[in-house]
């Protein structure tokens, strides 16, 4: 899963859009693993987990990784 995502941060640190503080590598993974963990908790709990339930964490993610 992890390769599908690998370009993308290997070119966002060029781009501005991601500091270049972790390598391609580990990004893809955190983001395979942010995700597999959101997917389970929302099948475990799926009353809990609505649509903006799961998007909230995950904009939060993904702002966590921008480049300040």
């Amino acid at each position: 899963m992890r390769s599908p995502l690998r370009p993308h941060p290997e070119a966002a640190p060029e781009l501005g859009e991601l500091s270049a503080h972790a390598g391609p590598e580990q990004l893809a993974g955190a983001a395979v693993a942010f995700a597999h963990g959101l997917v389970v908790q929302t099948l475990l709990d799926p009353g809990r987990f609505s649509e903006d339930a799961q998007v909230a964490p995950l904009d939060s993610f993904l702002a966590s990784l921008v480049a300040s």
